[in-house]
């Protein structure tokens, strides 16, 4: 599972570590002070955990929007 293998999941699917460039998960997006922007997932990632199959959902950095300001309300 190296390329898309959208036919099966729906999403662009990848391995570990083998995943496009310009995308971070939303805890990286949320670290910089970001949200996900524009298309809600760009890619899904696998990879084999200890006992079961782990994944991670990516969003493109390119269209992620500054987070909302949280007011004293």
């Amino acid at each position: 599972m190296t390329a898309a293998d959208g036919a099966t999941h729906g999403l662009p699917t990848y391995q570990w570590h083998s995943e496009p460039l310009g995308l971070a998960t939303a805890e990286q997006l949320h670290a910089r002070r970001l949200r996900p922007g524009g298309k809600p997932v760009a890619v899904r990632v696998r990879w084999r955990g200890d006992r079961i199959d782990e994944e991670a959902y990516l969003y493109d950095v390119a269209t992620a929007r500054r987070r909302h300001r949280r007011t004293a309300a």
